[in-house]
């Protein structure tokens, strides 16, 4: 599938657990089950393919979340990084700066450090999957819980 962004992932031999990314003129091709999981009680699970927690990667991580029906995020922001999400399966919303964003399969949303989010899924049967890149890596202590839920004030379109 290809992003507005020119970021094309495609899951290879049909199956979900080997993706190719290619962006900004570089290719990666990862094998998620020999990678690190992060699996948290609100429904959401995470892969990360590259990055500090993995193999060191400084500049650029790359995970896949998979948020179960009705899973969330926790409300959280990042100071000093930039997370891309690709949605691949699935339907959702991201509660951004108070707004709602609805996200759907071929969605690309792209979110400024220190932007208060939270990822939700929104479907009572369908898994939520997205590609999320962080620039530079993700790391835990750049990753700042909220204590509660951001509000939504409105309900815009995804730009696109």
């Amino acid at each position: 599938m290809k992003y507005k962004d020119e970021c094309v992932i495609k899951f290879l031999s049909g199956k979900r657990n080997r993706v190719s990314i290619s962006h900004n003129n570089k290719k990666y091709i990862f094998n998620e089950t020999d990678k690190k999981r992060f699996d948290q009680q609100s429904g959401e699970s995470v892969i990360e393919y590259t990055g500090i927690e993995t193999d060191g990667n400084t500049k650029q991580s790359w995970a896949i979340a998979r948020f179960k029906p009705g899973g969330k995020s926790l409300p959280h922001y990042h100071s000093s990084r930039t997370e891309e999400y690709y949605i691949t399966a699935g339907q959702g919303a991201v509660i951004l700066d108070g707004k709602v964003c609805e996200l759907k399969k071929g969605d690309h949303l792209k979110i400024s450090p220190n932007s208060k989010h939270q990822v939700l899924n929104k479907s009572k049967n369908e898994t939520l999957e997205l590609i999320v890149s962080c620039t530079p890596s993700w790391t835990p202590k750049d990753f700042h819980i909220l204590e509660s839920t951001p509000k939504s004030t409105s309900t815009p379109k995804l730009k696109m």
